[in-house]
């Protein structure tokens, strides 16, 4: 198999084209400057172009990916939006859901290459739409764990076994991902491998959960959202009085939020 060292050598030789890289400007460097994928693409003939299929699974700015969809479409090729949902969990498992924004046709061209790689492939609609699906998920997560953290703190305070609060809320109304799955507690799903029975290694980052919060601040403004200015000022007052939200642990897995 050969190695491509530059976007414009990987475009030279494939067909297909997957990207996932860390946020907005990295997209924009990688497809936009020169030796860039953009740039590669308008060198080649209309034929080759047009039987170009390029997946961008990165979590980056609703507005940027649209943009650099557009100009890559412009070119002749077809390209999707296709950020994951799953962590690492899902991604060692093949378990992941990939939201996908992009016309039809090259959804279509996509669907059999995610297949591969994950287990839901969800069209949400035209180019962008796969990143606003993953970001309003995203929140939700976010939300979700701070939640659950401070109440397993707090039941640990007031002389809960973890376990034991565990397994109250996981059947009961405050069930979730974050809770079933991912609790930050060590100890609290005896049945289940959680980042924290690793000294909270190997999960999706707390500086990237930082990066999706700022894609969603910035997704609130563009959406025009009549409650935004109140959300950011709730936002900021809960991050200055309540510590095991404020991720000190920015390097290390958002679990550790726990560790207040």
């Amino acid at each position: 198999m050969a190695v491509a060292f530059t976007p414009e050598e990987a475009v030279l030789a494939s067909s297909t084209v997957v990207t996932m890289l860390p946020s907005s400007p990295h997209v924009r460097k990688v497809y936009t400057e020169s030796s860039g994928i953009i740039p590669t693409l308008r060198l080649l003939s209309a034929e080759e172009a047009k039987a170009t299929l390029c997946i961008d699974s990165t979590t980056l700015d609703v507005e940027v990916g649209r943009e650099v969809a557009a100009e890559t479409q412009e070119t002749g090729a077809d390209m999707v939006d296709a950020p994951v949902s799953g962590g690492v969990t899902g991604a060692k498992a093949g378990t992941l859901s990939f939201l996908v924004g992009g016309e039809e046709r090259a959804f279509l061209r996509a669907q059999p290459i995610l297949a591969a790689m994950g287990k839901r492939i969800i069209h949400c609609g035209p180019s962008g739409s796969g990143l606003a699906a993953k970001i309003c998920n995203n929140l939700v997560l976010g939300v979700e764990q701070i939640v659950v953290a401070e109440a397993m703190l707090l039941g640990q305070r007031l002389g809960l076994d973890p376990a034991v609060l565990a397994g109250v809320i996981n059947c009961s109304t405050g069930a979730c991902w974050s809770s079933m799955v991912n609790n930050p507690v060590p100890g609290a799903l005896p049945d289940k491998s959680p980042p924290c029975e690793r000294d909270y290694e190997g999960g999706f980052a707390t500086s990237l959960m930082l990066k999706v919060r700022e894609r969603g601040i910035f997704a609130w403004r563009t959406g025009r959202s009549p409650a935004f200015e109140h959300r950011i000022s709730a936002w900021r007052q809960t991050s200055r009085v309540t510590p095991a939200a404020l991720c000190r642990w920015r390097k290390r897995q958002k679990a550790s939020m726990q560790r207040s």
